[in-house]
């Protein structure tokens, strides 16, 4: 994805959705964290251990998706042979299950943010 592709033009997405290899663990942990004290009222300290959770899992996602972006979908023997889908797939997928849990029990997906308001 091209940062000036028109798609993106007056959208609000961080880089590193368009570039994954400069995703940053500390940056990521810190910006939810300031969002979850400034926009989520009933926020506890001890959601920080979920917060780091959820940090762990999208560096795991990203480097599935650097990997699949760089090797492709399919696997390959050493003699060139289709082994099959990539396993890296599959933990991707795995991966983003677990991140929109999280989520949701962070009360960071939009859905959870509208009960509030009714």
């Amino acid at each position: 994805m091209d940062e000036n592709d028109s798609r993106f033009k007056g959208t609000i997405i961080d880089k590193w959705l368009i570039d994954y290899s400069i995703w940053d663990k500390g940056k990521f942990y810190d910006a939810i964290s300031e969002y979850m004290f400034h926009n989520v009222p009933e926020s506890h300290q001890t959601d920080g251990h979920l917060i780091a959770m959820l940090t762990e899992t999208m560096a795991t996602y990203i480097e599935c998706v650097i990997v699949i972006k760089s090797d492709g979908l399919i696997s390959y023997n050493q003699q060139g042979n289709i082994i099959g889908k990539s396993p890296f797939v599959k933990i991707m997928h795995t991966q983003l299950a677990l991140i929109l849990k999280i989520m949701r029990e962070l009360k960071l997906l939009p859905k959870d943010r509208l009960k509030k308001h009714f």
